[in-house]
Parts: structure tokens; sequence; C-alpha cells
């Protein structure tokens, strides 16, 4: 999700600088929903980037035609895109900022051909509130006035085991809501490793549980959620996939990715141990599967809805499933299956769900 620090920058464009007017930068509207930018006196059919960063303050361009050029942002550069300015100079844009970019305060102009810069000039957002990792139920209530909000959220990853954790998902949508409606946030924990039993990732994350043996093995993340009254697992709105846990380095085991419509499937394979099953990712309609290997010592979970599935372990270690709309499997002597992210169609718009975009504790951002 990193955007590419300047990469249009480091290019390398290879124009002629020339002194130039410094480019006038105007911004209407709120960010992202109606968010719309216009720049003048930029070089007539030249190109420009425009960059983003934390605040006024004063970092050198890394890069490109315009190397040691300092700007008037602070921490955190990054680039919002390469543009070219029409025969008079003037450009009109709506660029695609995702909502969780839309803290960094200020955006600037950088003129490829002339290294002028324009004024660095704040982003107007939303109201934002943004709920991290408690342990607990949070709680949110719909100001007066207030008729939609959109949420962004975002599952925790697993365990890492010996190996690798699934990253947690994302959804967001806007939701119609009511005045005074009182939602309930549910924000995943990052699953935990464990040479031998470890409870899942708070929100639906599955454990680890030891048969007879100790070995490195992942939980799975919990999923992120909001949900509306009487609060039940049925009454979640938005759900945000958690990865699931990773497994035994020696099994090439590795967690699967929260969703997605659909969990991702965890790793592991060796080709002479056919009790190496990696879990399966939980789907909109059901659980990722689990392999349930060597009789009833060994009884691995199925995903189900709302919970991701425990894994047993002995000298070789085991991955749980990740939480989510429905979880994901457990890994037998492998990766977890990660859950599944989900939001509610009714009334709903702009919804969003993307696979492998969260590691650690998950997080959810109402803004209206």
């Amino acid at each position: 999700m990193t955007l590419r620090v300047l990469a249009a920058l480091a290019a390398g464009f290879g124009f002629t600088t020339t002194a130039a007017a410094a480019p006038v930068l105007s911004i209407d509207g709120v960010c992202p929903a109606s968010l719309s930018i216009e720049v003048s006196g930029a070089t007539p059919s030249g190109d420009f980037v425009i960059i983003a960063g934390d605040g006024l303050g004063a970092s050198v361009l890394p890069g490109g035609p315009c190397t040691g050029v300092m700007s008037g942002i602070g921490a955190g550069l990054r680039s919002l895109g390469s543009f070219s300015a029409d025969a008079t100079g003037n450009a009109f844009m709506t660029p695609s900022i995702p909502r969780w970019r839309c803290d960094e305060a200020h955006i600037q102009v950088v003129v490829l051909t002339s290294c002028e810069l324009s004024v660095a000039t704040p982003l107007v957002t939303a109201h934002t509130e943004v709920f991290g990792y408690t342990g607990s139920v949070q709680f949110f209530t719909v100001p007066a006035g207030v008729t939609s909000i959109t949420v962004t959220a975002l599952g925790a990853s697993g365990g890492a085991g010996d190996t690798v954790p699934g990253l947690g998902g994302l959804a967001e949508a806007t939701l119609d809501v009511d005045p005074g409606d009182e939602l309930e946030v549910w924000v995943g924990g990052e699953g935990e490793t464990d040479w031998y039993e470890v409870a899942g990732g708070f929100n639906g994350g599955g454990g680890v549980f030891e048969c007879c043996g100790s070995a490195k093995s992942g939980a799975g993340g919990g999923a992120s959620d909001v949900r509306g009254a009487p609060y039940g697992l049925d009454n979640r709105l938005i759900v945000a996939g958690g990865g699931g846990g990773g497994a035994d380095f020696s099994n090439a085991s590795e967690g699967g990715h929260g969703g997605g419509t659909e969990g991702g499937d965890g790793v592991g394979y060796v080709a002479s141990n056919p009790n190496v099953q990696p879990g399966t990712g939980g789907t909109q309609t059901e659980g990722g599967s689990a392999y349930e290997c060597c009789g009833s010592s060994y009884p691995n979970e199925n995903g189900r809805f709302g919970q991701g599935g425990a894994c047993w372990h002995d000298a070789a270690g085991c991955g749980g499933g990740g939480g989510g709309w429905f979880g994901g499997g457990a890994g037998s002597f492998a990766g977890g299956g990660g859950g599944s992210s989900y939001v509610d169609a009714d009334g709903n718009t702009d919804q969003l769900t993307m696979s492998a975009e969260n590691l650690g504790d998950g997080y959810v951002i109402i803004s209206y």
C-alpha cells in the first residue's frame, strides 16, 4: 500500500532547467470524497509531480532533475502522482488519494522542467476517529446531523511462528446510519507466537494447542469489524479479515492473508509427509478447511462464521486460522488460512475489500 516515494522524480526526465515563476496550487473539497486540485503557472505542456508529507517543514527532494531542491514539506515525502500541464501551463485533476492517506497534512507541486515549487498547501479532511487495538469492544455514537459514515477497517496479521504470518485484509464502505445510532467497534489483535499453547488474536483468531511436543507456532490474527444492534456476529456491517498464523520453517509454512472477499490459503508442503497440509481461506459462505491428521490427538479445526480454526502441534509447528466474516482453516504442521472480509450490501456504497494490507494489530477509521 505504501506509495513509492517520489517515483516520478527519481525517474530522471532529463529536462533543461530554466527560470520560471512558481506554480500555484488550489485545492477544493474535502479529502477524499470530493477532492479536486487545480494547478496554474506550470511549464506549458510540461510535467510536474504532486508530493505529500506530514506537515510543513524542509525536506530535500531525493532524486531526478530536482535533486537537492528543498521542499516545504516535513517528514514522510511521497508522490501522489505525475501529471502534465496543458499548453497554457494549467492542469485540473481529481487524484485518487486513499482515505487512510488523508491525514498527510500538506501537498505541494514540483515542476520538473524548472524545479519551481508551489506553496505547500493543507488538505481539508473530514472528521475522523481512529480506533486502535485495546483487546475489548469499543463504541461509536453517530453525531447529530450525520446520516452516513465511511469506515475503513484493517484486520490483524497472524503470528509468525517460525516463518511468515498472513497479513490482515482491508474493508472500506460508506454506511447509512441515523443520528444517535450506537455502533460497536471490534479491532482485531495480532496473533502471537508460542512454543506450546497460545490463544488466537482478539476477535476470532484461531489458537494454538500442544499435543505432545514444543515448536514455534503462530496463532491466527483477529478480524476488525463494526456492528449494529443487537451486536451479534450476524449484525456486523463491515469486516476486515485477519491473517493466518505461520508455522514450521522446515515445512516451508506461511500464513494465508486476510481477504478480500476470500481469505488466502496457508502455505506448507513436504513431499514425503502428507500430514503437512495448510489451512484454506474463508469465503463469503463458509469457513476455510483444515486437515485433521493423525487421529484424535490433532483435532485441527475448520474455520467457521466469525472464527478461525485452532491447530494442534507436536515437535513441528502449526498455524491458526485468521478471523473474519468466515474464518480461515487451521494448518496441519503448516500455515493457517486467512479470514474473509465482508461489507453488508444493504444501503451501503463505495464498497472495497483488499487482501494482504496490514502487519500487526488491526485498526478501524470512521470518517463523517
